[in-house]
């Protein structure tokens, strides 16, 4: 945006402000803050910072009260100092930097509680910090991580779920960004293609050594933090990122805290934050790799332990299990591959082992589904409120809704084809030999029985449609049922469950048009509100499948896992990232027969009311409630 010149002209411009007793001070270093370049190349350094490093570093150190231009000159000197790492010479100042920026976390130090209010506003943006940091890393001296080993040292008692107060958002926060910050540097360095900027030099790029110290210096504070009476999530976030670069030093402390809190009962509190931290390490542990080959050892374990925590008595300890679940479910294809053990002989132990568990999957799908079947149970609007008018679910009802319902349709999506088939009908038992009620525990079975059409439509479809259409027909054989300010709960129930299922690939529910028209006839013109309701869903479902494009595969893995395990060996894709640039996604796209049929639909069921609507605009007729 500028000429080369551009960082002599500002200053010309700008240096005669800089005087720190006046106001003028603070406008200067802002403007030099946000306009200075520092993405010149290194044959451009003489025209760029060389200029004014010197001149605003030695301001910066000997101005010690904290004005209120020093944050902005700490944000200049952490960009220039990602943008030129390998560049510039901090080692002279690097012991200040790290002084300074423990000084800026404002911590109770010793008896005396009495802080000096400008340090709260004045502090550093740990963002800054954090970039500044991560850029000083690596390098021949290694005296950074020596000062970060020293800082983590002295602030690690802070982290203590014991010591709470107003600084520990801060210090939670400097947690979560610093690995993500040296993730994205790695990257840099190790990943990503060659842009314009300038590139590290080898000497000071992290070496293997570099990053396994800094994972060992962070390893304390953030076993402490996950505890945090602030939440476990900014930890989680640590870890995850602390995972990606070295799995053996972070996933095994983090087990040993997970299984003891999974056996307990009576520390909910451990159980949550422990898992919450197991969702953020998921990809390193199932993806396992040379670092840590024995990680996806422990999946099927930990899924089977996990189970009793789907428990309706305990709400957040039921949503952080669905979580916990989903995530494992989705990096993991749920296939029985046991029979590859006698099939191959190219397998390595670890490998074996992995595919002897997996013979388990179908009972923990079988296991999950009736935890949740118990959880429906407990959760009917008659065990839940007396007041059973009510319309609508309670806010932690619906939660866990959501909750069961991806989760369910998640394992739906990743399991063999031969889990699915039990499951369906395991599923179909428990929606059609119970009946429920429409609004907490009916709307927790349809959305099992939608995510079960969804994944295999022709053969979910093939066993609910007609079942529901036979039940509706049955039950309004007597024309009076179709005038009744309150409808037979098996009626409401079935009419549920089928507009539910129609919610899938438009191109199966062709095959049942007939049928559904039919329902559709019959049920749009009920006088119960909730009757017309449920008809109107299932109106708008069918239209939306047959008339919208909309992917129809949600697989981690694209294609089938239909194939024998001598060709495909579905453990492979355990944690496996998808091609973003080549994802084969299946897109549904109307066809004509879909297109026929949406107006068929309309002409039948909309023409008439807008007719009426005329007719009574007109006043030619009157219109009903």
């Amino acid at each position: 945006y500028f000429p080369e010149s551009a960082t002599q002209e500002m200053l010309e411009e700008w240096r005669p402000l800089l005087c720190p007793f006046d106001v003028t001070m603070q406008r200067a270093i802002g403007y030099l803050e946000l306009f200075l370049p520092t993405t010149l190349p290194p044959e451009l350094h003489h025209k760029g910072f060389t200029l004014w490093f010197d001149e605003l570093i030695s301001l910066w150190v000997a101005v010690q009260n904290l004005p209120g231009w020093e944050v902005h000159l700490v944000n200049l000197f952490a960009r220039l100092a990602n943008d030129n790492i390998g560049y510039i010479d901090w080692d002279p100042y690097i012991p200040k930097i790290f002084t300074r920026v423990l000084r800026s976390l404002n911590l109770p130090v010793g008896t005396s509680q009495m802080l000096v209010p400008r340090y709260l506003t004045n502090a550093y943006d740990v963002v800054h910090v954090v970039l500044w940091v991560s850029a000083l890393l690596g390098g021949p001296s290694k005296q950074a991580q020596a000062q970060l080993r020293g800082l983590f040292n002295s602030i690690t008692s802070f982290f203590h779920p014991s010591n709470h107060g107003r600084w520990l958002m801060k210090l939670m926060k400097l947690l979560q960004r610093l690995p993500a910050s040296v993730v994205r540097r790695l990257h840099r360095e190790r990943y990503r293609k060659p842009t314009w900027l300038t590139p590290i030099p080898d000497s000071h790029k992290l070496t293997e050594a570099d990053i396994t110290a800094f994972v060992e210096s962070m390893m304390q504070p953030v076993l402490l933090a996950m505890f945090s009476k602030t939440g476990s999530l900014d930890a989680a976030q640590a870890l995850q990122n602390l995972a990606l670069m070295r799995p053996e030093l972070v996933i095994p402390p983090v087990l040993e805290k997970t299984y003891p809190a999974m056996e307990t009962l009576t520390e909910p509190h451990q159980l949550t934050a422990t898992l919450s931290c197991m969702i953020g390490v998921a990809r390193s542990l199932v993806s396992g790799g040379q670092r840590f080959p024995e990680g996806p050892t422990h999946m099927l374990p930990l899924l089977m332990r996990a189970l009793p925590g789907v428990d309706p008595n305990d709400f957040s300890k039921c949503m952080i299990t669905f979580q916990f679940i989903a995530t494992f479910v989705t990096l993991v294809p749920l296939v029985d591959c046991s029979s590859a053990v006698h099939e191959r002989s190219d397998l390595t132990a670890v490998e074996r082992e992995m595919c002897s568990a997996s013979a388990e999957f179908e009972d923990f799908v079988l296991q999950f589904m009736d935890r949740c079947f118990a959880l429906i149970d407990s959760s009917t609007l008659e065990q839940t409120r007396e007041e059973t008018e009510t319309e609508k679910m309670t806010h932690l009802e619906s939660l866990v809704e959501l909750g069961l319902s991806s989760t369910f349709s998640t394992i739906l999506t990743q399991c063999s084809i031969d889990i699915f088939k039990v499951a369906l009908e395991k599923v179909f038992i428990f929606a059609t030999t119970n009946i429920f009620e429409t609004r907490v525990a009916g709307r927790m079975v349809a959305d099992m029985c939608r995510a079960a059409s969804k994944v295999h439509p022709a053969q979910s479809l093939k066993l609910l449609v007609p079942h529901c259409c036979n039940a509706i027909n049955q039950l309004t054989v007597n024309e009076e049922v179709l005038s009744e300010e309150e409808l037979d709960k098996e009626l409401l129930w079935n009419l549920q469950l089928l507009s539910e299922v129609t919610r899938v690939d438009g191109d199966k529910i062709l095959p049942y048009s007939t049928q559904l028209v039919q329902i559709l006839q019959l049920t749009l013109h009920l006088k119960c509100k909730q009757g017309y309701t449920l008809a109107c869903n299932l109106l708008h479902h069918i239209l939306r499948s047959t008339a919208l494009i909309y992917p129809t595969e949600y697989c981690s893995v694209p294609g089938s896992f239909q194939q024998p395990t001598q060709d495909y060996l579905p453990i492979k894709d355990w944690g496996r990232p998808g091609d973003l640039w080549n994802l084969h996604i299946q897109w549904h796209v109307p066809s004509v027969e879909e297109t026929r049929f949406v107006f068929y639909v309309l002409d039948l069921i909309l023409q008439p009311e807008l007719l009426r609507l005329q007719r009574y605009a007109q006043g030619e007729r009157d219109m009903t409630r």
